[in-house]
């Protein structure tokens, strides 16, 4: 049988009261780091080189690159989903 505190101390995180536009904002805020942490922007950034140092035919690459970014897209609107539907 659970306390009262010991119920206190097993509440969701869900339950503490914080503004939707606090919470937007945190996100927007640690969202640009994350990617930095992560390599994401890296490897937007050098991806060209990168599919040349890996062989790629040089007429190829754009359409490697927009495949890339096709799928950060796609991750990211499957992402949002899933989050909007927790």
């Amino acid at each position: 049988m659970c306390t009262s505190s010991a119920k206190h101390a097993l509440r969701d995180t869900n339950d503490i009261p914080i503004s939707i536009e606090y919470r937007h904002v945190t996100q927007c805020m640690t969202l640009p780091d994350a990617c930095r942490v992560c390599g994401l922007l890296q490897v937007f950034f050098y991806s060209r080189s990168i599919f040349v140092s890996a062989e790629i035919d040089e007429a190829s690459i754009p359409f490697a690159v927009m495949g890339v970014n096709a799928v950060n897209v796609a991750m990211t609107v499957i992402a949002v989903r899933i989050k909007q539907e927790s």
